[in-house]
């Protein structure tokens, strides 16, 4: 015979669905230009997929371009990078300016990105927008990981000493969504526990 505690890890364990990594490689939207002045930066692109990005002001942040945009690396896959130069502005008036602030639907309980040419710093956030970790790399030109793990909203990427960075092949473990008849058995379990 279960116990309530072993009845209600169970239920507990069934609330969501099985999580797993998602990416994004800045591959998914097609080809890019090689200058900032001929894109904006990136927005609600991947939306769909439960990701936004957002900068500094209402126009800046990272913007896609093609690895022939003269930074000095290819791309870690493909063909397309999330670049950003102080000195740059978009096609809209924008700064290619950081930090980079990446939001997840739902949350997210792991958190990985690529980066390289500055020291770059990840911090991620949870709901109450308290700090859950953070990372660094020093400024190179190969390709480093930030990774982070936890209850995770949203992180924020921002480069030191250099106005120029590029990120590549952000990855997340989605948070899943609980199921209907898990949350209905956790709240059966505790209505019964009630009328005891």
């Amino acid at each position: 015979m279960k116990t309530r505690a072993a009845v209600a890890l169970t239920l507990l364990a069934g609330i969501g669905g099985v999580a797993s990594a998602q990416f994004i490689t800045f591959e998914e939207l097609g080809v890019q230009p090689d200058l900032f002045n001929q894109t904006t930066a990136l927005r609600a692109q991947y939306a769909g997929v439960g990701v936004t990005f957002s900068g500094a002001g209402a126009l800046d942040g990272g913007g896609i371009l093609n690895q022939a945009s003269n930074f000095g690396l290819n791309a870690r896959s493909g063909e397309h990078f999330l670049a950003f130069n102080t000195g740059a502005s978009f096609s809209d008036g924008g700064s290619a300016s950081g930090p980079q602030t990446i939001t997840f639907a739902g949350g997210a309980s792991a958190v990985s990105i690529y980066g390289a040419i500055a020291r770059i710093t990840m911090t991620a956030f949870n709901d109450d927008n308290i700090e859950v970790g953070n990372v660094t790399i020093g400024a190179d030109l190969a390709w480093q990981e930030l990774a982070l793990t936890g209850n995770i909203s949203y992180v924020v990427i921002a480069g030191a000493g250099s106005d120029t960075m590029v990120l590549d092949d952000l990855s997340w473990t989605a948070i899943p969504a609980p199921s209907s008849a898990a949350l209905a058995g956790i709240l059966a379990l505790g209505a019964a526990r009630r009328r005891r």
